[in-house]
């Protein structure tokens, strides 16, 4: 398949692209690679051809015609932009792709998309780390030489003209993405649809961290290996993979959309088993990283992470798991002092409920032969027994009014939980601000004293910025009278971090309590034979809008005792 890359630069440096195309260099670090004389070594091959310049006097015509419309003369002002059109490393192989012929596809997709810019159009063939991949670069000059006649793509009527700078826009990077798509398909190449989001979208910045990091793993991995080379080979260490946050989020939610039938069991596993935080926030979710303090959206992740996808996979869950049918079981010949939470079946009760869960069991399991018992699923259901009649339950609708009342005490500690985080965070930011302020508060009064005031505040720019950066912010909270002091707000955050942890303990004895009614609740209905778990009930459930981690609401797991 092939794609598109763009990248915009600032730099005034054009012959830094000639030399990129014509010299090899360092992947890592970005240098030119010299041999043992202090040589540029050349690229093993290339195909080099200009567009309205020779292309070894690219720079210079460059900043020729720069210089005639006085344009790119600021340093925020962007000056070239980068497009590399790279091939399926397959092509090769099997659609006879040549660097001459990627040089002559390229070449005419610059003529076609940049008409009227200096470029010079440059492929390789060998691709990062020598992948083999064969890939043409375009650098183009952003300010255009020549007219030319407007294009169907083109917004704006000076897109056409000479003297104006190339502009790109989500448009203009669609149309270029659909042509390369019609390139490759007209010449039989491997394709996909590049407008489509990609399910994984992994950015250059982490393809080459991660690169990066793997040679740092791998030498470290054989250093230990030669240190250890007297020693048994099961202290060696495991590790041999480098993973960045963002691929280790991708792999935990992976794993947990898979066994996950509800957005409350996705939370919770991945709490669980990989401790990420979800976060939805107007009905997009990001992750927190276990070492980070900062979210990461999904849709950098990539489109398979965003909530629309998840939801599909955990429909698809929901009905696979409606398709599959229980396992009978009975309850002939267990030991009741080897499994005494069976005994809950056998024992008489004053609650109305008890009975008929009793005698739903007992009928369920008395025809089943001894060989298809299923010894865990019978004591879920007698843990369940053995829950509503340790919590005095009469019938469904207590159970039904006891869990709104738990999902109403575990929604107010939740509220509290967050309210108390903020103040915390907001205290946090006072005391640092506090700080800044008394780091620098000497130096901006000497400046109330000195005659030459400008002079001193060239010299002492930054504390003085400083300064009045923080003073500003503190006024926001306290527009009148004095700022508190920093002993007072370490005595706060103290206080808050204290209630903080209570509230913590709290939210969690109050969602484990929510969690016991409703796996009851759940049970209950499956012993009894009720019918509510259809696909309108799990799409309802599953758009319910929860953003704390929860314990997943198995239907064969019985209540905590």
């Amino acid at each position: 398949m092939a794609i598109l890359k763009h990248f915009a630069s600032k730099s005034s440096n054009y012959g830094a692209s000639l030399d990129y195309v014509l010299f090899d260099h360092d992947e890592k670090s970005g240098k030119v690679l010299r041999d043992a004389n202090g040589n540029r070594i050349l690229r093993r091959s290339y195909w080099l051809d200009g567009v309205n310049c020779d292309p070894f006097l690219y720079a210079q015509e460059c900043k020729t015609l720069n210089n005639q419309y006085n344009k790119n003369q600021k340093p925020e002002e962007i000056k070239s932009h980068h497009y590399i059109l790279s091939f399926d490393p397959k092509d090769v192989k099997t659609c006879g792709l040549t660097g001459e012929k990627a040089q002559s596809l390229g070449l005419a997709f610059a003529k076609r998309n940049f008409p009227g810019h200096q470029m010079i159009v440059c492929t390789h063939a060998d691709g990062s780390r020598r992948s083999g991949n064969i890939h043409v670069h375009i650098f183009l000059n952003s300010l255009r030489k020549i007219d030319v006649e407007a294009s169907e793509w083109s917004e704006r009527a000076i897109d056409s003209r000479a003297g104006y700078k190339h502009h790109v826009t989500k448009k203009y990077l669609q149309h270029l993405k659909q042509d390369v798509m019609n390139m490759c398909r007209e010449k039989g190449l491997h394709q996909v649809d590049l407008l489509a989001r990609a399910e994984q979208n992994i950015s250059d910045r982490e393809y080459y961290a991660v690169l990066r990091g793997q040679d740092r793993l791998d030498k470290e991995t054989t250093e230990d290996q030669k240190d250890l080379a007297t020693v048994d080979a099961g202290s060696i260490p495991q590790k041999t993979r480098f993973q960045t946050q963002k691929q280790y989020l991708r792999d935990a939610i992976d794993e947990c959309a898979k066994d996950a039938t509800t957005f409350d069991e996705f939370y919770y596993l991945l709490s669980d088993r990989y401790k990420v935080k979800v976060i939805e926030t107007r009905g997009r979710f990001s992750y927190l990283h276990p070492d980070r303090n900062k979210n990461i959206r999904a849709r950098a992740l990539g489109a398979a992470y965003e909530k629309e996808a998840l939801l599909e996979k955990i429909l698809q869950n929901c009905q696979e798991r409606e398709m599959q049918t229980r396992v009978p079981i009975s309850f002939a010949g267990f030991d009741l002092e080897t499994h005494p939470i069976l005994e809950v079946l056998f024992i008489e009760s004053d609650l109305r409920l008890v009975p008929d869960l009793q005698k739903s069991i007992k009928e369920k399991y008395s025809h089943v032969n001894e060989r298809k018992i299923l010894l865990s699923t019978l004591q879920e259901e007698a843990r369940t027994v053995a829950f509503v009649q340790m919590n005095n339950i009469s019938d469904l609708d207590e159970l039904e009014n006891r869990k709104r009342a738990a999902a109403s005490l575990a929604a107010d500690s939740e509220t509290a939980l967050l309210q108390t985080q903020k103040e915390l965070k907001e205290i946090n930011r006072r005391t640092h601000y506090t700080g800044q302020f008394l780091d620098y508060k000497d130096t901006f009064r000497k400046m109330t004293k000195v005659i030459n005031k400008g002079k001193y505040r060239r010299e002492h720019e930054k504390e003085i910025r400083s300064y009045e950066e923080a003073r500003d912010i503190l006024r926001r909270y306290t527009p009148k009278g004095k700022f508190p002091s920093l002993r007072s707000l370490q005595e706060k955050k103290t206080e808050l971090t204290s209630k903080l942890a209570e509230q913590e303990k709290t939210c969690q004895e109050n969602n484990k309590a929510l969690d016991q009614l409703s796996i009851a609740s759940q049970n209950i209905k499956i012993i009894l034979g009720y019918s509510e778990t259809t696909r309108e009930h799990n799409s309802k459930k599953i758009s319910e809008d929860r953003n704390v981690p929860r314990k997943p609401r198995s239907r064969n797991r019985g209540p905590e005792l």
